[in-house]
Protein backbone atom coordinates (compact mmCIF):
# COMPACT_ATOMS: atom_id res chain seq x y z
CA UNK A 1 0.00 0.00 0.00
CA UNK A 2 3.27 2.13 0.58
CA UNK A 3 3.06 3.11 -3.05
CA UNK A 4 -0.28 5.31 -2.78
CA UNK A 5 1.26 7.74 -0.96
CA UNK A 6 0.08 9.19 2.80
CA UNK A 7 2.28 10.74 5.18
CA UNK A 8 1.01 9.09 8.51
CA UNK A 9 3.04 6.09 10.21
CA UNK A 10 -0.33 4.17 11.99
CA UNK A 11 -0.79 1.52 9.53
CA UNK A 12 -4.48 1.33 10.74
CA UNK A 13 -5.15 -0.71 7.27
CA UNK A 14 -3.03 -3.10 8.35
CA UNK A 15 -4.42 -4.11 11.78
CA UNK A 16 -7.24 -6.35 10.63
CA UNK A 17 -5.24 -8.05 8.12
CA UNK A 18 -4.42 -11.26 10.49
CA UNK A 19 -5.32 -14.81 9.90
CA UNK A 20 -8.81 -15.96 10.12
CA UNK A 21 -7.65 -19.70 10.47
CA UNK A 22 -9.19 -19.69 14.34
CA UNK A 23 -12.38 -19.36 12.13
CA UNK A 24 -12.33 -22.82 11.21
CA UNK A 25 -11.77 -23.93 15.16
CA UNK A 26 -13.75 -27.09 15.85
CA UNK A 27 -14.10 -28.99 19.23
CA UNK A 28 -15.34 -32.13 20.47
CA UNK A 29 -16.28 -32.28 23.49
CA UNK A 30 -20.05 -30.90 23.79
CA UNK A 31 -18.81 -28.17 26.80
CA UNK A 32 -15.97 -26.73 24.63
CA UNK A 33 -18.09 -26.24 21.62
CA UNK A 34 -20.00 -22.57 23.09
CA UNK A 35 -16.87 -21.56 24.17
CA UNK A 36 -15.64 -22.09 20.63
CA UNK A 37 -17.94 -20.29 19.16
CA UNK A 38 -18.02 -17.10 21.56
CA UNK A 39 -13.65 -16.92 20.88
CA UNK A 40 -14.93 -16.73 16.79
CA UNK A 41 -17.27 -14.03 17.37
CA UNK A 42 -15.15 -12.14 19.62
CA UNK A 43 -12.35 -12.45 17.24
CA UNK A 44 -14.40 -11.27 14.32
CA UNK A 45 -15.34 -8.33 16.57
CA UNK A 46 -12.05 -7.37 17.12
CA UNK A 47 -11.56 -7.54 13.44
CA UNK A 48 -14.72 -5.58 12.47
CA UNK A 49 -13.61 -2.92 14.82
CA UNK A 50 -10.39 -2.47 12.12
CA UNK A 51 -12.30 -2.75 9.10
CA UNK A 52 -15.04 -0.42 9.98
CA UNK A 53 -13.91 3.14 9.19
CA UNK A 54 -12.35 2.21 5.87
CA UNK A 55 -15.07 0.48 4.55
CA UNK A 56 -17.36 3.28 5.48
CA UNK A 57 -14.90 5.30 3.27
CA UNK A 58 -15.21 3.18 0.59
CA UNK A 59 -18.78 2.75 0.50
CA UNK A 60 -19.04 6.52 0.70
CA UNK A 61 -16.63 7.11 -2.37
CA UNK A 62 -18.17 4.47 -4.31
CA UNK A 63 -21.68 5.69 -3.25
CA UNK A 64 -20.40 9.41 -4.45
CA UNK A 65 -19.13 8.25 -7.75
CA UNK A 66 -22.25 6.82 -8.73
CA UNK A 67 -24.10 9.93 -7.64
CA UNK A 68 -22.11 12.37 -9.24
CA UNK A 69 -22.42 9.67 -12.76
CA UNK A 70 -25.87 9.64 -11.99
CA UNK A 71 -26.79 13.27 -12.04
CA UNK A 72 -24.61 13.12 -15.18
CA UNK A 73 -26.66 10.69 -17.11
CA UNK A 74 -29.98 12.86 -16.25
CA UNK A 75 -28.37 15.90 -17.36
CA UNK A 76 -28.52 17.60 -14.42
CA UNK A 77 -26.38 20.40 -12.57
CA UNK A 78 -24.24 18.93 -10.02
CA UNK A 79 -25.22 21.41 -6.84
CA UNK A 80 -29.10 21.74 -8.81
CA UNK A 81 -31.42 22.84 -5.77
CA UNK A 82 -33.85 20.31 -7.11
CA UNK A 83 -31.60 17.38 -5.58
CA UNK A 84 -29.79 19.60 -2.52
CA UNK A 85 -31.48 18.09 0.91
CA UNK A 86 -33.43 21.20 3.19
CA UNK A 87 -33.57 23.53 -0.31
CA UNK A 88 -36.60 25.32 -0.65
CA UNK A 89 -36.44 23.96 -4.15
CA UNK A 90 -36.11 20.70 -3.40
CA UNK A 91 -38.22 17.99 -5.64
CA UNK A 92 -38.76 14.75 -3.72
CA UNK A 93 -39.50 12.87 -6.78
CA UNK A 94 -36.50 13.94 -9.19
CA UNK A 95 -34.32 13.11 -6.18
CA UNK A 96 -35.40 9.95 -6.51
CA UNK A 97 -34.86 9.19 -9.63
CA UNK A 98 -31.45 10.05 -9.24
CA UNK A 99 -31.12 7.84 -6.43
CA UNK A 100 -32.29 5.13 -8.12
CA UNK A 101 -30.20 5.81 -11.32
CA UNK A 102 -27.20 5.35 -8.55
CA UNK A 103 -28.16 2.55 -7.15
CA UNK A 104 -28.17 1.19 -10.73
CA UNK A 105 -24.76 1.82 -11.38
CA UNK A 106 -23.44 0.46 -8.29
CA UNK A 107 -24.91 -2.79 -8.87
CA UNK A 108 -23.41 -2.45 -12.10
CA UNK A 109 -19.72 -2.17 -11.16
CA UNK A 110 -20.39 -4.97 -8.31
CA UNK A 111 -20.70 -7.11 -11.28
CA UNK A 112 -18.53 -6.02 -13.14
CA UNK A 113 -15.40 -5.62 -11.30
CA UNK A 114 -15.19 -9.25 -10.23
CA UNK A 115 -12.65 -7.92 -7.91
CA UNK A 116 -15.20 -5.47 -6.32
CA UNK A 117 -14.34 -6.24 -3.08
CA UNK A 118 -10.57 -5.62 -3.20
CA UNK A 119 -11.12 -2.70 -5.76
CA UNK A 120 -13.18 -0.65 -3.01
CA UNK A 121 -10.99 -1.64 0.04
CA UNK A 122 -8.14 0.03 -1.95
CA UNK A 123 -10.22 3.23 -1.93
CA UNK A 124 -10.69 2.88 1.17
CA UNK A 125 -7.90 2.62 2.85
CA UNK A 126 -6.83 5.51 0.39
CA UNK A 127 -9.38 7.57 1.25
CA UNK A 128 -8.73 6.85 5.33
CA UNK A 129 -5.08 7.63 5.08
CA UNK A 130 -5.68 10.64 3.26
CA UNK A 131 -8.40 12.10 5.57
CA UNK A 132 -5.56 10.89 8.50
CA UNK A 133 -3.02 13.40 7.01
CA UNK A 134 -5.27 15.55 6.52
CA UNK A 135 -6.29 16.17 10.22
CA UNK A 136 -3.23 14.42 11.66
CA UNK A 137 -3.78 15.27 15.26
CA UNK A 138 -7.75 14.59 15.68
CA UNK A 139 -7.59 11.79 12.98
CA UNK A 140 -4.55 9.93 14.56
CA UNK A 141 -5.78 10.20 17.74
CA UNK A 142 -9.07 8.63 16.93
CA UNK A 143 -7.02 5.78 14.77
CA UNK A 144 -4.74 5.33 17.64
CA UNK A 145 -8.26 5.08 20.21
CA UNK A 146 -10.03 2.45 17.16
CA UNK A 147 -6.58 0.12 17.70
CA UNK A 148 -6.18 0.46 21.33
CA UNK A 149 -9.80 -0.94 21.38
CA UNK A 150 -9.10 -4.41 19.26
CA UNK A 151 -5.81 -4.80 21.36
CA UNK A 152 -7.82 -4.73 24.63
CA UNK A 153 -10.61 -6.83 22.98
CA UNK A 154 -8.01 -9.09 21.98
CA UNK A 155 -7.03 -9.62 25.45
CA UNK A 156 -10.61 -9.74 26.93
CA UNK A 157 -10.79 -12.53 23.81
CA UNK A 158 -8.00 -14.62 25.34
CA UNK A 159 -8.75 -14.22 29.07
CA UNK A 160 -12.66 -15.03 28.72
CA UNK A 161 -11.78 -18.16 26.45
CA UNK A 162 -8.86 -19.15 29.01
CA UNK A 163 -11.31 -18.62 32.17
CA UNK A 164 -14.28 -20.62 30.62
CA UNK A 165 -12.37 -23.55 28.59
CA UNK A 166 -10.65 -24.21 32.73
CA UNK A 167 -14.13 -24.10 34.49
CA UNK A 168 -15.99 -26.20 32.11
CA UNK A 169 -13.27 -28.65 32.22
CA UNK A 170 -12.91 -28.82 35.91
CA UNK A 171 -16.93 -28.88 35.92
CA UNK A 172 -16.40 -32.11 33.43
CA UNK A 173 -13.36 -33.70 35.59
CA UNK A 174 -13.61 -32.65 38.67
CA UNK A 175 -11.73 -36.24 39.23
CA UNK A 176 -8.99 -35.69 38.73
CA UNK A 177 -9.09 -31.51 38.40
CA UNK A 178 -10.50 -30.16 41.02
CA UNK A 179 -9.18 -32.85 43.13
CA UNK A 180 -5.36 -31.02 42.35
CA UNK A 181 -6.38 -28.05 42.90
CA UNK A 182 -8.00 -28.45 46.62
CA UNK A 183 -4.72 -30.56 47.51
CA UNK A 184 -2.51 -28.73 49.90
CA UNK A 185 0.39 -27.53 48.20
CA UNK A 186 -1.25 -26.44 45.09
CA UNK A 187 0.29 -23.00 44.35
CA UNK A 188 -2.51 -21.08 42.06
CA UNK A 189 -1.16 -17.76 42.48
CA UNK A 190 -4.22 -15.88 44.14
CA UNK A 191 -3.13 -15.35 48.18
CA UNK A 192 -5.32 -17.91 48.56
CA UNK A 193 -3.94 -20.62 50.95
CA UNK A 194 -7.38 -22.05 52.27
CA UNK A 195 -7.79 -25.75 50.11
CA UNK A 196 -11.42 -26.45 50.72
CA UNK A 197 -14.95 -25.36 50.08
CA UNK A 198 -16.78 -23.76 52.17
CA UNK A 199 -19.90 -25.33 54.17
CA UNK A 200 -22.20 -22.41 53.01
CA UNK A 201 -21.43 -23.67 49.53
CA UNK A 202 -21.65 -27.27 49.94
CA UNK A 203 -24.59 -26.88 51.80
CA UNK A 204 -26.23 -24.52 49.31
CA UNK A 205 -25.75 -26.85 46.27
CA UNK A 206 -27.79 -29.53 48.17
CA UNK A 207 -24.54 -31.70 49.13
CA UNK A 208 -23.84 -32.24 45.38
CA UNK A 209 -21.24 -30.35 43.72
CA UNK A 210 -20.55 -32.63 40.37
CA UNK A 211 -20.82 -30.90 37.49
CA UNK A 212 -20.11 -27.74 39.42
CA UNK A 213 -16.67 -27.67 41.23
CA UNK A 214 -15.06 -25.11 37.67
CA UNK A 215 -17.63 -22.90 39.09
CA UNK A 216 -17.55 -23.21 42.44
CA UNK A 217 -13.49 -22.61 42.65
CA UNK A 218 -13.73 -19.82 40.99
CA UNK A 219 -16.44 -18.29 43.42
CA UNK A 220 -14.60 -19.07 46.15
CA UNK A 221 -11.97 -17.76 44.65
CA UNK A 222 -9.49 -20.47 44.66
CA UNK A 223 -8.47 -19.30 41.57
CA UNK A 224 -8.19 -16.26 39.64
CA UNK A 225 -7.92 -15.29 35.74
CA UNK A 226 -7.58 -12.00 35.90
CA UNK A 227 -3.92 -12.02 35.03
CA UNK A 228 -1.81 -14.03 32.74
CA UNK A 229 0.07 -15.29 35.93
CA UNK A 230 -2.78 -17.08 37.61
CA UNK A 231 -3.98 -18.04 34.52
CA UNK A 232 -1.35 -20.33 33.25
CA UNK A 233 -1.04 -21.51 37.51
CA UNK A 234 -4.56 -22.10 37.32
CA UNK A 235 -4.09 -24.71 34.07
CA UNK A 236 -0.63 -25.64 35.83
CA UNK A 237 -1.84 -26.77 38.73
CA UNK A 238 -5.40 -28.64 37.51
CA UNK A 239 -4.16 -30.07 34.35
CA UNK A 240 -0.51 -31.07 36.38
CA UNK A 241 1.65 -29.61 33.65
CA UNK A 242 0.35 -31.00 30.52
CA UNK A 243 -1.09 -27.60 29.50
CA UNK A 244 2.17 -25.60 30.21
CA UNK A 245 4.10 -26.18 27.33
CA UNK A 246 1.31 -23.88 25.14
CA UNK A 247 1.74 -21.04 27.90
CA UNK A 248 5.76 -21.27 27.53
CA UNK A 249 5.70 -20.73 23.81
CA UNK A 250 3.07 -17.43 23.95
CA UNK A 251 4.23 -16.28 27.72
CA UNK A 252 5.88 -13.31 26.61
CA UNK A 253 3.82 -12.25 23.91
CA UNK A 254 1.21 -12.84 25.90
CA UNK A 255 2.46 -10.84 28.97
CA UNK A 256 2.94 -7.68 26.46
CA UNK A 257 -0.31 -8.05 25.30
CA UNK A 258 -1.47 -8.12 28.58
CA UNK A 259 0.73 -5.44 29.99
CA UNK A 260 -0.75 -3.10 26.84
CA UNK A 261 -4.05 -3.34 27.78
CA UNK A 262 -3.66 -2.77 31.16
CA UNK A 263 -2.01 0.75 30.34
CA UNK A 264 -4.89 1.52 28.43
CA UNK A 265 -7.56 0.63 30.66
CA UNK A 266 -5.65 1.90 33.86
CA UNK A 267 -3.56 4.43 32.64
CA UNK A 268 -5.30 5.75 30.09
CA UNK A 269 -2.38 4.79 27.93
CA UNK A 270 -0.09 7.45 29.39
CA UNK A 271 3.44 5.63 29.00
CA UNK A 272 5.45 5.27 32.91
CA UNK A 273 8.47 3.61 34.39
CA UNK A 274 6.56 0.14 35.49
CA UNK A 275 5.02 -0.54 32.19
CA UNK A 276 8.31 0.09 29.74
CA UNK A 277 10.18 -2.37 33.24
CA UNK A 278 7.51 -4.87 32.05
CA UNK A 279 7.35 -4.69 28.58
CA UNK A 280 11.55 -5.64 28.59
CA UNK A 281 13.04 -5.59 25.00
CA UNK A 282 10.25 -4.98 23.29
CA UNK A 283 11.19 -2.75 20.30
CA UNK A 284 9.49 0.72 19.99
CA UNK A 285 8.46 0.58 23.90
CA UNK A 286 11.31 2.20 25.60
CA UNK A 287 11.94 6.10 25.72
CA UNK A 288 8.35 6.86 26.26
CA UNK A 289 7.76 7.38 29.35
CA UNK A 290 4.61 10.61 29.92
CA UNK A 291 4.00 10.04 26.65
CA UNK A 292 0.87 8.51 25.14
CA UNK A 293 1.68 5.20 23.75
CA UNK A 294 1.18 4.90 20.13
CA UNK A 295 1.04 1.74 18.47
CA UNK A 296 0.65 0.59 14.58
CA UNK A 297 -1.79 -1.78 12.46
CA UNK A 298 1.09 -4.16 12.00
CA UNK A 299 1.56 -4.56 15.42
CA UNK A 300 -1.93 -5.10 16.34
CA UNK A 301 -2.46 -7.62 14.08
CA UNK A 302 0.73 -9.66 14.95
CA UNK A 303 -1.18 -9.86 18.72
CA UNK A 304 -4.21 -11.15 16.68
CA UNK A 305 -2.46 -13.51 15.40
CA UNK A 306 -0.58 -14.79 18.87
CA UNK A 307 -4.23 -14.69 20.11
CA UNK A 308 -5.54 -16.54 17.49
CA UNK A 309 -2.40 -19.33 17.68
CA UNK A 310 -2.82 -19.92 21.33
CA UNK A 311 -6.26 -19.87 21.99
CA UNK A 312 -6.60 -22.39 19.00
CA UNK A 313 -3.97 -24.56 20.69
CA UNK A 314 -4.90 -24.35 24.18
CA UNK A 315 -8.68 -24.93 22.99
CA UNK A 316 -7.23 -28.41 21.10
CA UNK A 317 -5.32 -29.53 24.30
CA UNK A 318 -8.02 -28.97 26.12
CA UNK A 319 -10.03 -31.25 23.51
CA UNK A 320 -7.96 -33.92 23.48
CA UNK A 321 -7.05 -34.45 26.80
CA UNK A 322 -11.36 -34.50 27.81
CA UNK A 323 -11.35 -37.09 25.58
CA UNK A 324 -8.51 -39.00 26.64
CA UNK A 325 -9.89 -38.68 29.71
CA UNK A 326 -13.43 -40.39 29.99
CA UNK A 327 -16.03 -39.90 33.05
CA UNK A 328 -16.97 -43.48 34.45
CA UNK A 329 -20.09 -42.55 33.29
CA UNK A 330 -19.03 -41.93 29.40
CA UNK A 331 -16.55 -45.42 29.51
CA UNK A 332 -19.68 -47.37 31.00
CA UNK A 333 -21.82 -45.94 27.94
Amino acid sequence: MAELGWENVHQFEKAAQFGNSYSNLVCTATELQPITRAFIRNMNRVRGIGVLSINLVSIAVVNEAARVEALVNKKIPLHDPRVTGGHPKFDHALFKEVDKERERLVGGWTKAWPDFDSKTWVLGVYGMNKIIDCNPKEAGEAVQTTMAAMLIGLWTAFESMAQDTWIASVNARPVPLAQRVLEPGARLETGEQTKSVSWKVISGAGFDLRGTMGDTLLRERKVDFQSLKMIRAAYNVAFAGEIEPIFKLHNTELFRLETVRNLFVHKGGLVDRKFVERMGNEPDMKDKIGRSLSVNGEYVAHKANVVAVCSTQLLQAVDKWLLDNPTTEDQSG
